[in-house]
């Protein structure tokens, strides 16, 4: 497949790219979204939109992912975030600091055009006009009949045209239903996609609307897979270096405190020595795995992308 010219400048973009956020959310590359924060930039670049709104924000990974990429690219973007921010039962149930903290970032940050909405969904629904938002990013509870709810009851309130995001496709386990609502909504429109990675993300168009004038979204969400899969194919490729990025920033400076710790005490700590050993013993094996030995040549990426572009100009 031959990439045209846009969609070569926008993935050689990501192949450099940093989040913004409070690193402390990414901390070990644990959180179930680090996987989409790329394209969550990539989707605000290329979708331009006036309105987003996100049910289930938590510590904010994906929110101030699409706040940064706003920021970034100076969009008249309002941005909502719609959670009670005190948990469920199977996100667990959090104390009153996961919203002190989200809320001081979003003010520290994107106060000119982001605003929590500390409310159930339902409740928050009465805020928005119908056909008024552009993006809307469904990651609540995910039991079939929660997500189901959700869907329907904020579908009105998208425009046609519009993009709604639905995370954790993947999972089946655990009274997890966003995958059966998924395989009944999915032949409802001719433009989506799903991202397997990382819990899994699916990306369903709204029927109506006009063409997309973005060549990256309409290959993407295309029918023809053989445009489409190598797009996600390089997406994929690129989130999982990010995410191992991270996973190994963590690891060098949680052993980096602990050499320090180390050489201001005792040498015969055994239980210190022990720990040190441990994680050393981890940052070994991010170095070595197969995954890193994999999406460690995103220079070769970006290489090839250059090399792309130069032969279309």
């Amino acid at each position: 497949m031959d990439m045209d010219k846009e969609i070569l400048q926008f993935l050689l973009h990501y192949t450099t790219y940093e989040y913004k956020g409070p690193n402390e959310i990414l901390a070990g590359g644990a959180t179930p979204w680090i996987g989409h924060v790329i394209f969550a930039d990539m989707l605000i670049r290329a979708y331009r939109p006036q309105c987003l709104v996100e049910l289930g924000s938590h510590t904010g990974v994906s929110f101030f992912a699409f706040c940064e990429a706003v920021k970034q690219s100076c969009f008249e973007t309002s941005c909502y975030a719609v959670d009670t921010w005190k948990g469920d039962e199977q996100a667990g149930f959090y104390e009153e600091d996961v919203y002190r903290k989200f809320s001081e970032h979003t003010e520290k940050c994107y106060s000119k055009f982001a605003t929590m909405l500390r409310m159930k969904f339902d409740d928050a629904i009465q805020c928005f006009k119908d056909g008024s938002i552009d993006i809307l990013h469904i990651d609540g509870l995910h039991t079939y009949d929660a997500v189901k709810h959700d869907f329907y009851t904020w579908l009105p309130k998208v425009k046609p045209g519009g993009i709604i995001l639905f995370h954790d496709v993947a999972e089946q386990g655990n009274n997890f239903g966003v995958y059966r609502l998924w395989h009944e909504i999915a032949e409802i429109s001719q433009e989506i996609c799903v991202f397997p990675h990382s819990h899994g993300l699916a990306v369903w168009r709204k029927p109506g609307g006009p063409a997309l004038d973005n060549s990256l979204l309409q290959n993407l969400l295309s029918q023809d897979k053989e445009i489409a899969v190598p797009i996600i194919g390089i997406i994929k490729l690129t989130s999982e270096y990010f995410v191992n990025s991270h996973k190994l920033k963590d690891i060098e400076s949680k052993y980096d405190n602990l050499n320090e710790e180390y050489n201001n005490i005792s040498q015969d700590n055994i239980n210190l020595k022990n720990i040190n050993i441990q994680l050393k013993s981890e940052l070994e094996s991010i170095l070595n795995s197969n995954s890193w030995k994999v999406t460690f040549p995103l220079r070769e990426i970006s290489r090839w992308l250059r090399n792309k572009l130069q032969k279309n100009e």
